[in-house]
């Protein structure tokens, strides 16, 4: 819970990124055209943060207090997400040619220090598979512009390319780094083509695994997962499952040529870890028609528990949150032993046009909506599968909005139906690197959420603090703080009258002396409680504490209106 603290300390003595906004939010400038990240340094001062002994009040399902869960320790890396956005428009500027977007998972700076092996390997993948793609759309673009050329009403129509990646960790532990990437493409025709491709990294030494390396019995692998696929699919959709699986072959880690098979090729398992087992996906036509779908199945470490190698086996008091778009299958969420699957979709109005609802459905614990009214545009929606240490299951669904911010709106599974249970919202922690290149971090492990919220104190920035769920599911914090993850301050601030501080020690704690930034001096912020304390360095390295006497917008800091207080407001639009 705690490390992450250090981590913070670590990227701010280390230089916290700075980025230019303009109000609109990050992803909606990059969309359009993402301008350059600066980098300024901040303090070597700080190296460890005081961990704290306040506790958030915890709301109350009745009268009595209600006591809060007990959270489990995890040596889990935290893991980001890079990413790049592509928008092609026509020559004429007629519409768009391709659309879509790449992602990656990278290592936070968080825990880049603490997993070097492994921030290197996922470093090493992510700018692979982003130059993949973007040579991949390179080729897309030039066969758009010579269909544009012959139908252009189609591409003015709205039936441009598309192509996208998109991350979805599976298992991410003081073991193993596991994730699917999930790749949809369509160029015209009936529908377009999708799939995922997992991938395994060894956490401490960041050596990509292989299944040889996880499961130390192979001898009935195909038999099992044959036997798996038959209980959880329809045994009409498959034509000849015997001959499809023929084709697959362990020994192999990437498609090769062969006599052996009418189709002249074997391919390798397509799988990754998971909480509950190493899980196998088959995309569309690779064990059906299309019309069937695609199709995983999961041989799970308590069913096949001899086929584990055990160091790669999972701790149960560990956390995990699992992402899903549309559907989730392969977990047991009531209880009786067998896989359940979650299915989102939506309430609509009478004329079918607008979303009014976000329906929940858990096979075997009915349905649960939100509040109406809550959908009333067409924003992204991820919903993620929560599972605490200490057992306690909820599902989480973050919308989309504008300016980078997120609703969010939780589910209870902790009874014989799932309840909703309400909603909160937070800012996206999207930050823009060197290369032009976005990052955001990962929410994996529920037991240690780095969730942000939007200030504009002096300048506007966004700030992480550690969350966790409540007893009722909503996400709740120990920490007084939230720490600067970006801000939109091209330079240092610049005192315009004197600000009189308290200082701080190393460890972020108050001393009895006191300083005053002078008219000229620089500054910058590192951290605030929201309410009435802003953090600064200033440019000798000394922290000094700031009163917030006026919270609302514009601030005043010290009595003193926002304005007063410094030489230029970076404030975003």
């Amino acid at each position: 819970m705690k490390k992450w603290k250090q981590g913070c300390a670590l990227l701010l003595a280390a230089g916290l990124l700075s980025t230019s906004l303009t109000g609109c939010g990050l992803l909606q400038r990059a969309a359009e055209a993402a301008k350059e990240a600066v980098a300024e340094v901040a303090t070597e001062a700080m190296s460890v943060v005081k961990e704290s002994t306040e506790k958030q009040e915890t709301p109350a399902a009745t009268e009595q207090t209600v006591a809060q869960p007990e959270r489990t320790a995890s040596g889990a890396p935290f893991l980001a997400k890079t990413f790049t956005i592509t928008y092609e428009a026509a020559p004429d500027y007629g519409g768009c040619l391709v659309n879509g977007s790449c992602e990656a998972p990278v290592l936070s700076d968080l825990s880049a220090d603490q997993y070097p092996q492994l921030a290197t390997a996922l470093d090493a993948f992510a700018k692979e598979e982003i130059k993949n793609y973007n040579d991949a759309v390179a080729d897309l673009k030039e066969q758009a512009e010579m269909e544009y050329k012959e139908n252009p009403e189609r591409f003015r129509d709205g039936m441009y390319y598309t192509s996208n990646v998109q991350v979805l960790p599976q298992r991410v532990d003081e073991k193993v780094v596991s994730f699917y990437s999930s790749s949809s493409d369509y160029t015209g025709g009936a529908h377009g083509m999708y799939g995922m491709n997992g991938k395994t990294f060894d956490t401490q030494t960041g050596e990509e695994l292989m299944l040889t390396d996880v499961l130390s019995d192979l001898t009935n692998l195909t038999e099992q997962i044959k036997t798996e696929l038959l209980a959880n699919y329809d045994p009409e959709q498959f034509d000849d499952l015997d001959e499809a699986l023929s084709y697959y072959d362990v020994a192999v880690t990437e498609m090769t040529a062969t006599a052996d098979n009418d189709m002249g090729y074997v391919y390798p398992y397509n799988w990754a870890l998971t909480p509950n087992g190493v899980s196998f996906y088959f995309g569309p036509y690779a064990l059906a028609a299309y019309a069937a779908g695609d199709q995983m199945v999961t041989l799970s470490y308590d069913k096949y528990p001899d086929i584990y190698d055990p160091d790669y086996l999972p701790s149960d008091s560990t956390g995990y949150m699992i992402p899903f778009a549309w559907n989730l299958q392969g977990y047991d969420i009531d209880g009786d032993g067998k896989a359940n699957q979650i299915t989102m979709d939506y309430d609509y109005d009478e004329n079918y046009e607008a979303r009014l609802a976000l329906r929940m459905t858990v096979d075997g614990m009915g349905t649960a909506a939100t509040d109406e009214s809550l959908f009333g545009t067409d924003y992204d929606v991820m919903c993620y599968y929560v599972h605490t240490g200490d057992g306690r299951k909820y599902i989480y669904c973050t919308e989309d909005m504008e300016s980078d911010y997120q609703e969010w709106y939780v589910f209870d599974l902790n009874g014989s139906e799932i309840k909703y249970v309400g909603e909160t919202g937070f800012k996206r922690t999207v930050s823009q690197e060197d290369d032009g290149t976005l990052r955001e971090l990962l929410l994996t492990n529920p037991d240690d959420m780095l969730l942000a919220k939007p200030f504009d104190y002096l300048c506007t920035f966004t700030a992480v603090k550690d969350y966790y769920p409540g007893p009722d599911g909503m996400p709740v914090s120990d920490e007084p703080y939230f720490y600067m993850y970006y801000d939109c301050a091209q330079e240092p601030l610049v005192a315009k009258t004197e600000l009189e501080y308290i200082m701080l020690d190393e460890n972020g704690d108050e001393t009895k002396g006191k300083g005053v930034i002078s008219p000229g001096d620089t500054f910058r912020v590192y951290r605030t409680d929201g309410e009435k304390v802003l953090d600064v360095t200033l440019s000798d390295g000394t922290l000094g504490r700031l009163t917030i006497t006026s919270a609302d917008y514009p601030c005043e800091i010290n009595g003193i209106r926002d304005e007063d207080c410094v030489e230029v407001l970076w404030y975003a639009g």
